[in-house]
């Protein structure tokens, strides 16, 4: 990805409010029920403004082209590069006056060359998002497929941290991972939380596809320990069970989405049966 320099940067946000103002001033907000179409000397489209819709335009500079749509005081700006590959998102909240615009919400993504056969291509490897508003950083890894593998969440204790890559990064909040088999379908996702005090949370949930195009088996752990497992006999029936600390344990069968009976159970040991009728 050709990255986008901060002199150009620096530009494309400061000519926002141009962009708001110069265009809209040319082109009047639209009355209810009527819709305002501008286009350049090819006939390109350049701004669409519909009172039920709000307003749609396509700038270029410096090689980049610019989308941008707003409606009311929302307004989201995507930037792509020669190659049409979408390079960075912005989120802003627009106010009456210019001085009280808002960046809330950016993405910006990172591309390299990867080997597909003979046709090599550029794939994302990562997406950086800061989240203004709400105080967080995530970083989002992707593989050779293009498919999620590790997303990485830091909290952010002033707005003016996110400028500085070590201190954006100085409170883990919660890291995501991922894998996939030959058909990009999930078996295994893991959660791992780090409150700021306590101990650290792993949720892992692993994925079995036996049939194609049905409900997958399913095995939930909580850091380390089994709690929840869910086995198909056949489309539509499965068994599943719940772990509980101390041994115990209860295991539910499922019919077509119905529980037709329950077996409650301590250190393997059946104590409990329970047949539901006319089910």
């Amino acid at each position: 990805m050709r990255k986008i320099s901060k002199k150009v940067f620096c530009f494309l946000s400061l000519s926002f409010l141009f962009f708001q103002g110069v265009l809209c001033s040319d082109f009047p907000e639209p009355s209810e029920g009527q819709d305002f179409v501008l286009t350049d000397m090819e006939e390109q489209l350049r701004k669409y403004s519909s009172s039920e819709y709000g307003t749609f335009s396509v700038n270029y500079l410096d090689g980049y082209t610019i989308v941008q749509d707003s409606f009311k005081d929302n307004c989201v700006r995507r930037f792509y590069d020669e190659e049409k590959q979408l390079v960075r998102r912005e989120v802003w909240k627009i106010a009456s006056s210019s001085d009280s615009s808002k960046l809330e919400y950016t993405e910006e993504f990172f591309y390299g060359v990867h080997s597909d056969s003979d046709n090599p291509k550029k794939k994302p490897e990562k997406c950086i998002t800061k989240n203004f508003k709400e105080k967080y950083l995530l970083e989002t890894i992707f593989d050779d497929r293009a498919l999620k593998v590790v997303e990485t969440k830091y909290s952010v204790e002033d707005e003016k941290d996110f400028s500085d890559e070590k201190k954006s990064k100085s409170f883990l909040e919660e890291k995501n991972t991922w894998k996939y088999d030959q058909n990009k379908r999930v078996i295994e996702n893991e959660k791992t939380t780090y409150p700021r005090n306590g101990r650290k949370n792993t949720q892992k949930s692993i994925f079995v596809y036996k049939i194609e195009d049905e409900e997958p088996d399913f095995t939930f752990y909580e850091n380390g320990s089994i709690r929840l497992m869910r086995v198909y006999s056949q489309p539509g029936e499965y068994t599943e069970t719940a772990y509980f600390d101390k041994g115990f344990s209860v295991e539910s069968l499922f019919k077509h989405g119905i529980k037709v009976s329950v077996l409650q159970k301590l250190n393997g040991r059946v104590v409990n049966r329970i047949e539901y009728e006319n089910r």
